[in-house]
């Protein structure tokens, strides 16, 4: 069992992170930690473990040793205001272990550390690799936040952080957790009448949807008689004759997929001679002729979800938060 938890978060990152959780919480004064004895026990290693714990953060002076009494927390160390006036909050994105961000998760994680800030919160970013609900529980029990924002997270991270804490949700959908969302309903209906208007029967996505709003999008099409496939865009084989032989082979006439796929899409266009018409999930540096934007408020989501965090955090109600897409225009 300790080895699984081990694999999540290292016995020497749990002890660390519960003494400056002591400082964290003492409210501006001194604390005396527990004996590196009992820290041993606690936690289930050996005293040379805690040692090297406690002989680190004792350098990086979060803790003080007063020789014959113990050791204390060091209150001067944090800036001021930092004494868990106001709450810790974890931001968790995907898995968390991304080795790094895409343009749209980066704009989201960047927008929930600045929202966060804006409603007073402190924040860290929950990083552990959790493979399931009790890795997920490992790493929420000894990060010591006192909520959660989950941002594309998988489901069974979500129900285990709203089990044991305040936890919104963006951008998806899960029973019994707050949510701050977007419908692509009104989106699909625009789409739907662009594409009958220019006598388009087939769409190509870039892989499956990742968001709910996508998988609305893509069964309202389907359901009024438009052809969905997957375009192989992602896929480092999938070279530009490959790709433009088969989008004129499928009579692909729509391309949805994120914007750094323009120069793909404006290449295929190039070698075929015809025009996509092109949705961007994402903004787009050169989106070329014809194209639109999936247009998502990303920043207001995040301050929404910040809010209602705030709410529960108080004792408050919340009730989910639904915004809808709009297709906006990228004409040049």
């Amino acid at each position: 069992m300790r080895k699984i938890d081990a694999k999540i978060m290292a016995e020497t990152q749990k002890i660390r992170h519960y003494i400056m959780n002591l400082l964290y919480r003492s409210a501006g004064r001194q604390t005396m930690i527990p004996s590196s004895r009992e820290l041993a026990v606690q936690f289930g290693v050996s005293r040379t473990t805690v040692r090297v714990v406690l002989e680190k953060l004792t350098a990086e002076e979060y803790l003080v040793v007063k020789r014959g009494i113990g050791t204390f927390t060091n209150p001067f160390a944090l800036q001021p205001g930092c004494f868990g006036k106001e709450a810790l909050i974890g931001l968790k994105s995907g898995h968390g272990d991304s080795f790094f961000y895409a343009p749209p998760e980066a704009r989201a994680v960047a927008f929930m550390l600045e929202t966060a800030a804006e409603c007073g919160f402190n924040s860290r970013l929950l990083s552990a690799g959790c493979d399931d609900e009790r890795e997920a529980k490992v790493e929420l029990i000894n990060s010591h936040v006192d909520g959660v924002l989950c941002y594309n997270t998988q489901p069974w991270f979500t129900r285990s952080a709203a089990a044991l804490l305040p936890t919104v949700l963006l951008y998806n959908r899960e029973a019994g957790v707050p949510c701050v969302m977007f419908d692509g309903n009104l989106a699909a209906c625009q789409l739907l009448a662009m594409l009958q208007q220019s006598q388009i029967h087939t769409v190509g996505w870039d892989g499956m949807p990742d968001q709910l709003y996508h998988l609305q999008i893509r069964n309202f099409l389907e359901s009024s008689g438009i052809r969905n496939l997957d375009l192989p865009l992602r896929s480092m084989g999938s070279a530009l004759e490959y790709l433009t032989d088969f989008c004129t082979t499928e009579k692909i006439g729509c391309v949805i997929c994120d914007g750094g796929f323009s120069p793909v899409l404006q290449a295929i266009e190039q070698r075929s001679g015809k025009l996509f018409l092109k949705i961007f999930m994402t903004r787009s540096l050169h989106p070329g002729t014809n194209a639109w934007l999936l247009s998502t408020d990303v920043r207001g989501a995040c301050a929404t979800a910040c809010r209602m965090l705030k709410d529960l955090l108080n004792g408050k109600p919340v009730s989910d938060q639904i915004s809808n897409l709009e297709l906006v225009s990228l004409a040049q």
